[in-house]
């Protein structure tokens, strides 16, 4: 019954069979099919399905509350004999923003060439994801929550530039203080003010900028393509800026003036035992960091 439970858990957590099929690399059908068994086999039902959206029952809540303790004691059960062995295996489930995860690419396949017995579920989100409910191992966020359920250790700073390309500041002239930015198309940040007030340091002095622009994105790539097009200006971390600023298709702004730094933490569940596929995951992040 194993397989069932852990294929009910996941569409508890995925909120749907067809986004549980896509976290298991199955069809919605298969998961459908699961589930009828594991019901048939209790003789209760456990979830309502409707075509707009799906509801536990009261047994259902309770089966999945007892079902989750269950699978995170045979996961943690493996975990220990896969570390007490050395070895690097299993699924893990990881979500970061997406212009993270592109930079982070190379890192996450050198990876699973070296332990080819690892899996990694990649998830891209810029929404904060519910890590505990949601079923995730590893998560990776700019913001430290202080939520008492997870461990958050500090992976590094990332660094922001302003940044935009010859051909915008000679059309739109070179901002020469940070109130010129008033004055431009800036690219701006869905649905975050923090993210829309820039901080400019000068002397130790710092200066805050509401800054607004005709192009709403939640997407940091899509920033990205935004000003290398020449029609926005923007801050962008510097990790995914530095070959720009090296061929000169982009330029730093106010380069007298440095912005406010955003630490980059890892955060997973607070649990006693971290496995080893997890602490191997944040270390390699960490080391990639430490050498930009």
């Amino acid at each position: 019954m194993m397989n069932e439970m852990e294929i009910f858990a996941a569409v508890v957590e995925a909120g749907s069979f067809s986004k549980a099929g896509e976290r298991l690399n199955v069809s919605k059908s298969f998961i459908s099919k699961k589930i009828s068994k594991l019901e048939d086999e209790l003789k209760v039902k456990l979830i309502q399905r409707s075509t707009r959206s799906l509801n536990l029952t009261e047994a259902g809540t309770l089966f999945y509350q007892h079902a989750k303790t269950i699978l995170e004691g045979a996961n943690a059960a493996y975990e220990a004999m896969a570390d007490m062995q050395g070895k690097v295996k299993g699924r893990l489930r990881v979500t970061m923003a997406p212009g993270l995860a592109r930079q982070l690419t190379a890192v996450i396949t050198s990876l699973l060439a070296e332990h080819p017995e690892l899996t990694i579920s990649l998830e891209t989100e810029q929404r904060q994801v519910d890590i505990v409910n949601e079923g995730f191992d590893l998560a990776f966020r700019s913001a430290n929550l202080n939520d008492s359920n997870l461990i958050a250790r500090q992976i590094t700073s990332l660094t922001t530039s302003l940044v935009a390309t010859p051909g915008y500041l000679a059309k739109h002239g070179t901002p020469k203080t940070p109130d010129d930015l008033t004055q431009h198309n800036c690219c701006t940040y869905t649905n975050n003010k923090r993210l829309q007030q820039l901080i400019f340091i000068k002397h130790d002095k710092p200066t805050l900028v509401e800054v607004n622009g005709n192009l709403v994105t939640n997407d940091s790539q899509v920033i990205l393509q935004s000003v290398l097009s020449g029609t926005h200006m923007m801050m962008l971390p510097d990790y995914m800026i530095e070959d720009y600023l090296v061929s000169g298709e982009l330029v730093r702004c106010l380069p007298d003036y440095h912005m406010a730094e955003h630490p980059l933490y890892a955060m997973y569940p607070d649990r006693e035992y971290l496995p080893m596929k997890t602490k191997v995951f944040i270390e390699t992040v960490k080391a990639y960091f430490s050498q930009q």
